[in-house]
């Protein structure tokens, strides 16, 4: 998401982004405090037009690192956060801290700290403890915002579904779409071709960022779906 530069969320919460001396390829490696737990994050490319990318549950930024390389080439700087119990962040193997709404603070409290604006096998890699910790924490707690919270949420977004999802439905992107104020869908081919073929996606992604930069509205209605019809 674009960052908006909130800062002092919590006070509870202290941030001291420090420069570790190795830097992966065109990006670099940081971490910072998030209570009494260390956070690991990486930057790639530099300016004000700021997006933090977040991975998806026991992944990590290693997915992501193409993405944020092609976009950083656009003119972007390109975050990718490691959320507790995830990449190189700390991993507490009990359930408490992995809930969403503790990783939505996770990353408030990385952009108060960030100033003016092969990780498919990783889970399977990691310890049982850890990965059940993780598990635990998401189910049992807050897992998405409701439809008043949804409705409330005024930033552009752009919403990314695909129709042949035994968990995760097309029409559950459909209605996040049309919940938020100002969001458009676009229909992905598979679950994986931001990274498998990522070309068309990131253009995407990339003209997004142009637009919510520029102020400008997008080609297609809010809510509204584009991309190649694919069999739901």
């Amino acid at each position: 998401m674009p960052s908006q530069g909130r800062r002092g969320h919590n006070a509870r919460m202290s941030l001291a982004a420090e420069h570790d001396a190795k830097s992966n390829v065109d990006g670099s490696l940081h971490t910072f405090s998030y209570g009494k737990y260390r956070l690991g994050y990486e930057i790639y490319g530099s300016g004000d037009r700021v997006l933090v990318w977040l991975h998806g549950l026991l992944l990590d930024a290693n997915l992501s690192r193409g993405l944020a390389r092609a976009l950083a080439a656009k003119g972007n700087r390109v975050v990718l956060l490691d959320l507790l119990g995830h990449g190189r962040s700390d991993k507490p193997r009990h359930a408490g801290p992995h809930r969403m709404d503790l990783y939505a603070k996770q990353v408030l409290c990385l952009l108060a700290g960030l100033g003016p604006l092969d990780s498919f096998t990783s889970a399977a890699s990691s310890d049982p403890e850890e990965i059940a910790a993780v598990l635990h924490g998401v189910l049992l707690g807050p897992i998405a915002p409701t439809i008043e919270q949804r409705r409330s949420i005024t930033a552009p977004a752009l919403v990314l579904g695909h129709g042949i999802d035994l968990i995760h439905s097309f029409s559950d992107a459909e209605r996040l779409a049309r919940q938020l104020p100002d969001a458009r869908l676009i229909r992905t081919r598979t679950f994986a071709e931001l990274w498998v073929r990522p070309a068309r996606l990131t253009a995407e992604i990339g003209e997004f960022l142009d637009r919510v930069w520029a102020g400008t509205e997008p080609q297609k209605p809010p809510g509204e779906a584009v991309g190649d019809e694919v069999p739901a």
